[in-house]
């Protein structure tokens, strides 16, 4: 997640950059498809946005992964 989150804000980067020296009607790959530098823009906000979500949501599990363990020895315990 963390590398396609860096990809992303690479993309990022460089279609600002063709935005800033060509215009918001310039055409850029994206994907398999060509768009305008201003919807390659968008969608890569978008999909840098889903992506943060969903390592924020990851990172939860992990922090929780702890806890649930310690419930998981605790009902085991009582099972014996």
């Amino acid at each position: 997640v963390n590398t396609e989150l860096s990809l992303l804000q690479r993309d990022k980067s460089e279609y600002t950059s063709i935005k800033n020296s060509s215009g918001s009607s310039e055409i850029v790959d994206y994907g398999t498809t060509e768009i305008s530098v201003s919807e390659a823009l968008k969608r890569t906000d978008d999909d840098i946005a889903r992506n943060q979500q969903l390592l924020t949501f990851l990172q939860k599990q992990v922090a929780d992964l702890p806890k649930q363990n310690e419930t998981a020895k605790v009902m085991l315990a009582a099972l014996k």
